[in-house]
């Protein structure tokens, strides 16, 4: 049965309609695929992104939004398909804001200035529509490239999330997130690592401010779901309590337990937001051992192949999806050697195409990118 007929019937329940109650332990098949599905479009985030920052394009997406998908593989067999409708820019104000998530160019006239591309907006298609059992607002948002970098840089306080939660006065937020980002329809909000913060932030301040509400029918709210993997902690309990309270708002968080980003900051007041999945992936018979905290983080590794056969802590590892173990190797070496799949291909297959044709759009802020999503309401 193709997966996404089963979202279509169950798509409210694996949105956390219920708070995910009964679907995690042990973790459902639909959910199982239905994360998967979802943190595939986060890692197309970093299979577009520019890191050479040799290049004029350094912090730019490769591929325009009509070749996106397209071009990073999403669409290839994939009956659900999504439309990228905007691309979402930041620039960080925080001095002390590392290169690890703002990558900057070396040469003198780079392309985007001091803005890098954060993610994208995409809806759902008509065919996208019926498998999902209703028209999906998708934002995701890219995570952190140098992950070394930033586990030794990170010392960034508790501030005042009021500019973007004004009915809390207590709740808190890391300020360097707070300055990268200051019909049946659903909003869901992904991310991967410092992705996965922006993700709740960016969810919690669609629910809280109203903006999921339609102005056609004001009775009606969208439901707004986060699926977060590998974040970092975000803020402090009140901003916890506040999100855990708002109605139509949901999220999960997919944690590996030999990740050590989720720990981070190490500091007192940090507590982290939503509803949690565990996955182990020591337990995986085709990956090599590895102490390294970037290949513990890396996405395709640590969190799509754990998805795809993880049963928790405890129990053995099994795959229940079936996705090419060539993946693993996408962006790492983790694969074992007997699988003869060569290391870190993704970047010897994209090396030679650069930077396609695009059309030089500016920064969004905050506001505009909320004005982006109340299109769809």
């Amino acid at each position: 049965m193709p997966p996404g007929r089963s979202f279509a019937k169950k798509w409210r329940k694996l949105s956390g309609e219920d708070k995910w109650n009964s679907l995690l332990r042990p973790l459902d098949i639909d959910l199982r695929r239905y994360l998967i599905h979802y943190g595939e479009r986060v890692q197309a985030n970093y299979d577009t992104f520019v890191v050479d920052r040799k290049s004029r394009y350094t912090g730019a997406s490769k591929f325009s939004k009509k070749q996106m998908f397209s071009e990073v593989g999403i669409d290839k067999g994939n009956p659900i398909k999504y439309r990228i409708v905007k691309y979402i820019y930041a620039t960080s104000t925080s001095p002390d804001s590392p290169q690890s998530y703002i990558l900057k160019s070396l040469v003198k006239d780079p392309w985007l200035g001091q803005s890098n591309w954060m993610g994208y907006v995409a809806v759902s298609t008509d065919r996208g529509k019926r498998l999902l059992g209703r028209r999906d607002i998708l934002v995701s948002w890219r995570g952190t490239i140098q992950i070394a970098e930033w586990v030794e840089n990170f010392d960034f306080p508790l501030v005042s999330a009021s500019k973007v939660f004004k009915q809390s006065i207590c709740a808190q937020v890391h300020s360097g997130y707070l300055s990268i980002y200051t019909s049946k329809t659903s909003i869901t909000v992904v991310g991967h690592s410092l992705g996965g913060a922006l993700a709740t932030l960016s969810g919690g301040d669609i629910a809280i401010n109203g903006y999921n509400e339609t102005k056609s029918r004001p009775k009606k709210t969208i439901p707004v779901t986060v699926f977060a993997y590998g974040n970092p902690f975000l803020g402090n309990i009140c901003l916890r309590e506040l999100l855990h309270k708002k109605e139509k708002l949901n999220i999960l968080r997919v944690v590996n337990v030999i990740d050590y980003i989720p720990l981070l900051p190490p500091f007192v007041g940090y507590i982290h937001i939503g509803q949690e999945l565990w996955v182990d992936t020591r337990k995986s018979k085709y990956l090599k051992p590895t102490e390294s905290y970037a290949k513990r983080h890396n996405m395709e590794a640590a969190y799509l192949h754990a998805l795809a056969g993880s049963h928790g802590i405890e129990a053995e590892f099994r795959l229940e999806v079936d996705r090419d173990l060539a993946l693993v190797n996408k962006r790492s070496n983790l694969l074992k050697e007997e699988y003869m799949i060569p290391q870190h291909w993704w970047e010897a297959i994209t090396y030679s195409s650069g930077v396609t044709a695009m059309v030089k759009e500016n920064p969004k802020t905050h506001y505009q990118f909320i004005k982006i999503l109340g299109n769809w309401g």
